[in-house]
């Protein structure tokens, strides 16, 4: 919406969003950096952050909370200006993996197999930036060239920003940013069981890279 140019903006003005996703999470983390909360908007809950991008395009909602290739597409097409992004917002949503307690007790040689197979392949695209673009972008149905516009907005995870994130054992960041999000999941009553991120979260496949 042209009229929406600062945060106070927002006010009472209809925002779609996936509900429970990490949408909202960005949502809640933005609305509560600029001194409001959830009950200062029309909340428009969608099933897909991309029905949230449409939702914006057809004029439906003033604001959408949506990801990529939506938000190059809005952006480029004059549609629509970004108020916040994970390139603002750089420690608050991440892509994880995550494995069963039973998976991770008896397949912790495969469990780093992977991490190290993943690891090595962020390697690659940083040291072949033109092939990888062009193998991503086949597989996500998107052009070459619009790939790497889409990517500027993406930011892959080395071994160094892995351990940024997950260190130090027991007090990292990524511990603190779950701690943050079941506050969050509670208010919103889409969590029953509370859990802290010191038990879920482990740094010993990072630590045993090679």
């Amino acid at each position: 919406n042209s009229k929406i140019k600062q945060p106070s903006d927002i006010k009472g003005k209809k925002v779609a969003f996936t509900r429970g996703s990490p949408s909202q999470f960005l949502l809640m983390q933005y609305l509560k950096k600029n001194g409001m909360s959830m009950s200062d908007i029309q909340r428009v809950e969608v099933d897909d952050p991309g029905r949230a991008g449409e939702a914006f395009v057809s004029g439906s909602v003033d604001v959408a909370v949506t990801w990529e290739p939506n938000i190059s597409q809005i952006v480029s097409s004059g549609k629509g200006r970004i108020l916040e992004s994970t390139k603002t917002f750089p420690d608050l949503i991440f892509d994880v993996m995550v494995v069963s307690p039973d998976s991770y007790e008896k397949r912790k040689e495969d469990i780093q197999k992977f991490v190290n197979g993943w690891l090595k392949a962020i390697d690659y695209i940083k040291a072949n930036q033109k092939e990888s673009y062009s193998i991503m972008a086949k597989s996500m149905n998107i052009t070459e060239n619009d790939f790497p516009a889409m990517a500027e907005a993406l930011k892959f995870a080395d071994i160094t920003r892995n351990k940024e994130m997950l260190l130090p054992t027991g007090n990292s960041k990524a511990i603190l940013i779950f701690d943050e999000a079941v506050k969050d999941w509670s208010n919103e009553k889409l969590i029953q069981t509370v859990n802290e991120g010191k038990n879920l979260i482990t740094s010993e496949f990072i630590e045993k890279y090679k």
